[in-house]
């Protein structure tokens, strides 16, 4: 969905799949294009955002443009949308890849029941950067959807996945 990219975005990916004549630019455009993922990188620890940072430059330029500028045919999820599939979106209130508006435009158009929440301080890396409000989110969300379709609480549901998986502090 280019129509939602915002010029900056655009930009950076133009600039990150051009071919590489300095290798030295193309590795700033990736550090601007990761660093911007967040409202104030200077605020994340380097070691997270190397790691944001790491994959795609080790990516070669072909590996690059495919994952940045391969075609993806959104016919399926847009059709299950407008069958009343639910959609939670959270942006952050900084984000400098998302025009909001043209978002919320394409989601009125295709999605019957959908959720956009504007999260307080944060950029792209919504979920990095304000996990409490991301969660919170996330946990309404799952709950509006179970009880809606009688499937139960969110905690019943949470249960059962968490048999399956551990975390570790």
């Amino acid at each position: 969905f280019p129509q939602i990219g915002t010029q900056y975005v655009m930009e950076r990916i133009v600039a990150v799949l051009s071919p590489p004549s300095d290798l030295t630019q193309v590795h700033r455009e990736l550090e601007s294009f990761s660093d911007s993922m967040f409202r104030d990188a200077e605020k994340v620890p380097w070691e997270v955002r190397a790691l944001w940072r790491g994959m795609s430059t080790f990516q070669t330029p072909d590996q690059r443009r495919f994952t940045l500028g391969r075609e993806q045919d959104s016919k399926a999820i847009l059709e299950r949308g407008e069958k009343g599939l639910p959609l939670l979106v959270m942006l952050g209130e900084h984000d400098a890849y998302i025009k909001r508006d043209a978002l919320e435009e394409l989601l009125r158009k295709h999605f019957t029941d959908f959720s956009v929440r504007i999260i307080e301080g944060a950029g792209h890396a919504v979920h990095y950067e304000r996990v409490t409000e991301a969660m919170d989110n996330i946990f309404k969300f799952a709950d509006r959807i179970h009880r809606k379709n009688n499937f139960g609480t969110v905690q019943e549901l949470l249960r059962l996945a968490f048999r399956y998986v551990s975390f570790s502090a």
